[in-house]
């Protein structure tokens, strides 16, 4: 809800980037909710691709965007305000950060006193509940550690390039780019793809000991199909991501599918809608598994 609010705040105090003509059906008029069909933001997804963009453009001493299509339209105030949008949400993030810090203070101070008890006070019991209570303390404050997470079409770019395949997310904003308010597209992203490395630097020195990534089905398997070809370049790119992963101290942990079906599986079977789905993913999984399982030891879908 809380979501939802702001998306209303936003569009009235900015209705020019909601309500305008489209070439889509119904696009510029608002539905039941009052929300234009033409919405699908960044205030949707706080954490993607616009801040990174915009951090990347002001280290390469560009301007916001100078790394997406030459045709993208750039209306400076609609990044100005996404940009806004971004450093409240990473202000919330350093918020929820600090709480856990302090969690973990208290966490320490009383496994301190716990530890500085007098032996024998409160008898046996006392204390082996005092020992099992620092146990769990000792575990609660190892257990907390920064998790950066990412999708792979807000992320790696190089949609159409070494074997990829287009996924369903490809042909969306291909054919109805006004769905998008900027007409933006994942061709480049935060080139994900050829920078992982700058990536990876930047997450250890943020602290980072874990990192959620999404495989892409469409580049490792192209056809999308079970027995289909495997694509060597796309291995090749998930393997050099990993291992600078764990050369950096951090653990990765893979996502099979994050909303981004390989088109071949909608256009032979309406992908989800068919059971057929079920032995292409799993071949999928398969796949993933036995290129990257020997070090990647969390798996989520």
């Amino acid at each position: 809800m809380a979501l939802v609010q702001r998306l209303h705040e936003d569009e009235r105090a900015h209705p020019e980037s909601y309500h305008r003509p489209g070439p889509g059906p119904h696009a510029g008029e608002p539905d039941a909710d009052g929300f234009s069909p033409t919405l699908l933001t960044a205030e949707a997804l706080p954490s993607a691709a616009p801040s990174l963009a915009a951090g990347r453009a002001g280290r390469d001493g560009g301007a916001a965007g100078t790394r997406g299509d030459a045709g993208a339209p750039a209306a400076a105030e609609v990044a100005a305000r996404e940009i806004e949008i971004c450093e409240r949400e990473l202000k919330r993030h350093e918020a929820a950060l600090t709480r856990l810090e302090a969690e973990a203070a208290a966490m320490l101070a009383e496994l301190a006193g716990i530890l500085a008890a007098p032996a024998g006070v409160g008898g046996e019991a006392a204390a082996a509940a005092a020992a099992q209570r620092a146990a769990r303390l000792r575990e609660g404050v190892a257990s907390l550690e920064v998790l950066a997470s990412a999708m792979r079409a807000e992320m790696e770019g190089a949609t159409d390039i070494d074997g990829r395949s287009p996924s369903v997310w490809d042909t969306y904003v291909k054919n109805k780019p006004w769905e998008i308010r900027d007409g933006s597209n994942a061709k480049v992203a935060c080139d994900h793809y050829h920078r992982y490395k700058e990536d990876v630097a930047l997450m250890k020195s943020l602290g980072v000991k874990n990192y959620r990534f999404s495989i892409s089905w469409s580049r490792l398997v192209p056809s999308g199909r079970k027995g289909g070809a495997v694509n060597q370049k796309g291995v090749d790119f998930y393997n050099a991501l990993i291992n600078e992963l764990l050369k950096n101290g951090i653990a990765p942990a893979a996502t099979l599918y994050h909303w981004d079906l390989p088109q071949a599986n909608q256009d032979a079977y309406e992908g989800f809608m068919s059971r057929q789905l079920v032995d292409d993913f799993q071949y999928f999984a398969e796949v993933a598994y036995a290129k990257f399982g020997d070090r990647v030891k969390t798996w989520t879908t």
